[in-house]
Formats: structure tokens, C-alpha cells, sequence
């Protein structure tokens, strides 16, 4: 199957495996210059993000998080989210996200069922996340 080229005349081929890990890296090949999201007034190109998501996949590397581990993200819904799960993904990682609005000591159950390999909270959501910790 073939997509239109957003920026090109040559059509672009979609990925052959229909799971995420590829998606962002494949698209920024082909159309790297075009927006992959919006955010905030602020745009950010697929070339961009896969980049982003790259450098996100080697932190959470160089955290001890590898293929089948679980990451847990606290925060809202931003670009970085977006980043976290596309680098969880290449590397085979879930994720698993975390409802903000969860009392500490639900999201502390929620934690022990889940054992997530490595927590990652935003700004403003950290002193909930470390009350979580127990």
C-alpha cells in the first residue's frame, strides 16, 4: 500500500509491521521536515522527534530498562509523553501510564501490580509520584 508523499512527488511506502516501534523513525525518513505533532503553539517535525525519541530510548538504556520491562510515566499529556512511548517501543519496553488524578495510595497498589522498572514523573507530579514509592 502507498501513502500520498506529503512534501513529494514519489509516493511513500507505509511500514510493513503495523506496531509502533518503527512508526516515528520511518516517518522521519520520509518526511522529515513535516509536522509529526503540535503542541502549545509550538511545532515539532518528525525529524525532530525521532531524535527525541532516540535520545529518550538511550536515557531509559542508561537506566537499566531493557526489553519487557515496564516504565510508568506520571504527568501530562505533552510531547515528552509521546517521546517515552515511542522509545519504549523501539526498544521493547511497555509502558504503562499513570492516571494523574489517582490518590498516592491507589497509585501505590497500582505500582506494586504493575513493578515498573523505572518511574518517570513531571514537574509537579513528583512529590505525588515519591509518596507513591511508600
Amino acid at each position: 500500500m502507498t501513502v500520498p508523499a506529503l512534501s513529494s512527488t514519489a509516493p511513500i511506502s507505509e511500514p510493513a509491521a503495523l506496531d509502533i516501534s518503527g512508526w516515528i523513525a520511518h516517518w522521519a525518513q520520509w518526511t522529515p521536515g513535516q509536522t509529526a505533532l503540535r503542541f502549545e503553539g509550538r511545532c515539532v517535525t518528525y525529524a525532530e522527534l525521532a531524535s527525541a525519541v532516540r535520545r529518550a530510548a538511550a536515557w531509559l538504556a542508561a537506566s537499566g530498562v531493557s526489553r519487557g520491562d515496564r516504565v510508568a510515566y506520571l504527568g501530562p499529556n505533552c510531547p515528552e509523553l509521546l517521546e517515552l512511548l515511542f522509545a519504549c517501543a523501539s526498544m521493547g519496553a511497555i509502558f504503562v501510564p499513570l492516571n494523574t488524578r489517582m490518590p498516592a495510595a491507589e497509585l501505590r497498589v497500582f505500582l506494586a501490580a504493575t513493578r515498573p522498572r523505572l518511574v518517570v514523573a513531571e514537574n509537579g507530579f513528583r512529590d505525588v509520584a515519591l509518596a507513591s514509592a511508600g
